[in-house]
């Protein structure tokens, strides 16, 4: 999962857990052994997702704002 979450460092992607409920919308701004961390582009936070629970991802269109 790690490598190919590298290709899109600096994308906007939107990133599915393995709970099914959550998910999480931001560029990926940083990948580490063991979590990523994605900035909310509109509200500017940050989140850190530990890679384990991962479960899928893909690109994101920009908003149309």
């Amino acid at each position: 999962m790690k490598t190919i979450l590298k290709k899109f460092k600096g994308k906007r992607i939107r990133l599915y857990t393995v709970s099914g409920v959550e998910s999480y919308l931001g560029v990926l701004e940083d990948i580490k052994d063991d979590y990523v961390t994605l900035k909310d582009s509109m509200h500017g936070e940050s989140a850190h997702i530990a890679i384990q629970y991962i479960e899928s991802f893909h690109e994101a269109p920009a908003s149309k704002e």
